[in-house]
């Protein structure tokens, strides 16, 4: 039998047996999967586990927090607990490590309204924003500023190339300094994740070296993880995004400019994350479909949607943070829940993505479905199961379109 025709039984299975079936089936794999693990060496580690129990779908706030800590901190240098309310609405948030150190009161004041938030510091890696001779005061003692130092102090700047490759992460005094920075910056703000903006460990091709360079480039990279985790409590992860950073032994990495802002972020690459990975999408708030379809494809995959722009100019649209979506959150009753309360709505899943044959990617959830059209025409599905609802609605609709490059949610029980 073809894939195709494997594909129309494995759905139709699956409406058969409605959510209980469904649901059982997804259990009995899950106990499978337990009993696999622990006679490969023991329990899944922390990052299996802890996403496991987020369900989906995911969403965290990558985007939209400067090195001074705005909008988290006002002008004034005082913590603004309104926006920080909105961020801790995501089950994960990324803050720069430079804004965490100057000004602590950020995470104690979104474990004050969201217990169970994981924060990640960021920092740039391959990149940096600051000139190689640009005078650092002996008098600032930021992160940014010891960064800096560090970065002239071991010779770390590679001169003539793109502001992105200029930090030299193949000379292992760089790395070393780097590493251990960050580790000090990582304890002093007690947080449990980092994620690494530009992670690029291949480089030859801008050029900025040869496939020696290159492979010295992951390894220092690679050890630069091995060392962070090893200093850092257990379960301590490390994201990073860019060309090689898969080969470095990342918890997770990130595309971006999904769908078409980067030539990385068409579907066919995004499809193609793994459990763990974090999806980035620079829409605008207005822009619901953009952010359903990035939504829907990081469902098949179990990638963490991030969405917005990385920048948000003074007097622009509001900072990506403080924004929120219907299909982000919804209550037991099928209704948008703004509060961030039901996050993970839909549940675990009950089997991988199916790819029908009008190109819709379809993946059932203990509470729900997903249907995701990254075809150029709105394409038709025939849910067949009175169980399965439009987010707010109350009786289902037997046909379902859904518009070219957007995704649908159901919810149900």
């Amino acid at each position: 039998m073809n894939g195709r025709g494997m594909d129309s039984m494995r759905v139709a299975a699956w409406r058969k047996m409605g959510t209980a079936g469904a649901w059982l089936m997804g259990v009995v794999l899950l106990l499978l999967m337990s009993i696999l693990a622990a006679s490969c060496g023991g329990p899944a580690g922390p990052a299996v586990a802890e996403a496991a129990a987020r369900g989906y779908p995911r969403v965290g706030a990558y985007v939209g927090v400067r090195s001074g800590g705005a909008p988290l901190v006002k002008p004034d240098g005082t913590v603004d607990s309104a926006v920080c309310r909105q961020f801790s609405r995501f089950p994960q948030v990324a803050v720069d490590l430079n804004a965490l150190l100057i000004s602590p009161a950020i995470i104690p004041t979104l474990l004050k309204f969201n217990p169970d938030i994981e924060i990640g510091g960021y920092h740039h890696t391959v990149s940096w924003w600051l000139a190689p001779d640009f005078p650092v005061q002996a008098s600032d003692k930021t992160f940014d500023a010891d960064w800096h130092r560090g970065l002239q102090g071991t010779g770390g700047f590679i001169a003539g190339v793109p502001r992105e490759y200029q930090v030299n992460v193949g000379k292992k005094a760089t790395i070393d300094t780097m590493t251990t920075l960050l580790i000090g910056g990582f304890q002093r703000a007690r947080i449990r994740a980092f994620f690494g903006d530009y992670w690029s460990p291949v480089a030859s091709w801008v050029p900025v070296g040869n496939e020696f360079t290159d492979n010295t480039r992951v390894q220092n990279m690679s050890a630069m993880v091995r060392r962070l985790r090893g200093a850092l409590p257990y379960g301590f992860r490390v994201y990073g995004n860019g060309t090689g950073a898969e080969r470095c032994g990342l918890d997770g990495t990130l595309v971006e400019g999904f769908p078409n802002a980067l030539a990385t972020g068409a579907f066919a690459v995004a499809i193609k994350q793994h459990d763990g990975d974090w999806l980035k999408s620079e829409g605008t708030f207005a822009d619901k479909r953009t952010q359903r379809y990035a939504l829907g494809t990081a469902c098949m995959t179990g990638a963490t949607l991030t969405y917005g722009a990385q920048e948000v100019s003074p007097g622009g649209q509001p900072w990506p943070g403080t924004w929120w979506f219907d299909e982000w959150s919804v209550d037991q009753n099928g209704k948008p829940d703004y509060t961030g309360a039901h996050t993970g709505w839909l549940g675990d899943p009950l089997g991988l993505n199916v790819k029908l044959a009008n190109g819709l990617y379809v993946r059932y959830f203990q509470h729900g479905v997903v249907l995701v059209n990254p075809t150029a025409s709105a394409q038709t599905a025939d849910v067949q199961n009175p169980r399965w609802k439009r987010i707010g609605q109350a009786v289902p609709d037997a046909t379902l379109t859904v518009p070219a490059m957007d995704a649908l949610f159901l919810w149900g029980e």
